[in-house]
């Protein structure tokens, strides 16, 4: 009886320490994986959530120009508590949408297109809209054709609804438009970090020119002083 007693005990015994050996191993924490490093002289795209990877069914970009996770320092407090809320400052913010909807005179074309970069830009990232500021500045280009708002706007709800080469056509036509809008030319400068980095440079310089926060930190990334 002695020796089963014994039998026993050394089963328990065992069992523990076979259990502390699986705990050894550190609780993953979700989104906090190992990030392998990217090839010599390629720098690799941001991060998943630092402004980051494109949403399922973007192609060929990784750290495509899409939304930020709640909390990230370039989203800011919301300006307001109504829907759609905008940050205060910055890309996609209250104050853009203040500078870039001034030239549109008719009230309900600028409704329209506050509609359409609210949903694009909003920080609650839930009422993010894609489609509908899509749809949003469809009609006003069919309006007032040639606004560069609008097409920045639309190039941002296609690279997130999947099509990149019409995003990036698309931030072409603003900053032709007009070469001194700085949100649509530091976009630009972001959709060629990998596709044309010598062209992005140049449109890099030139949103740094304009005053454009580097909220992605593309100069450390990818286009450094004297690179």
């Amino acid at each position: 009886m002695k020796h089963g007693v014994s039998t026993r005990a050394l089963g328990l015994v065992l069992g523990i320490v076979a259990l502390a050996g699986c705990g050894k191993e550190p609780t993953p924490v979700p989104g906090a994986g190992t990030q392998s490093a990217p090839p010599p002289g390629r720098q690799s795209m941001p991060p998943a959530g630092s402004q980051g990877m494109p949403p399922a069914g973007a192609q060929g970009m990784p750290g495509g120009m899409q939304s930020l996770p709640e909390g990230h320092p370039s989203i800011g407090a919301p300006s307001s508590s109504g829907p759609r809320a905008l940050k205060p400052t910055g890309i996609g913010s209250e104050a853009e949408l203040d500078k870039v909807a001034a030239p549109l005179k008719d009230p309900a074309v600028r409704a329209r297109f506050e509609d359409g970069f609210r949903r694009c830009f909003t920080s609650d990232q839930a009422s993010r809209d894609y489609m509908g500021a899509a749809t949003a500045m469809n009609e006003i280009l069919e309006k007032v054709p040639n606004f560069a708002p609008a097409y920045r706007v639309l190039a941002y709800a296609k690279l997130n609804t999947g099509d990149m080469q019409a995003s990036t056509d698309l931030y072409r036509k603003a900053v032709d438009l007009d070469p001194n809008y700085g949100e649509a030319q530091y976009a630009l400068a972001f959709m060629l970090t990998q596709m044309d980095p010598v062209e992005g440079r140049k449109h890099f310089e030139k949103a740094m020119q304009l005053g454009v926060p580097d909220e992605r930190d593309l100069r450390t990334k990818f286009y450094p002083p004297g690179s």
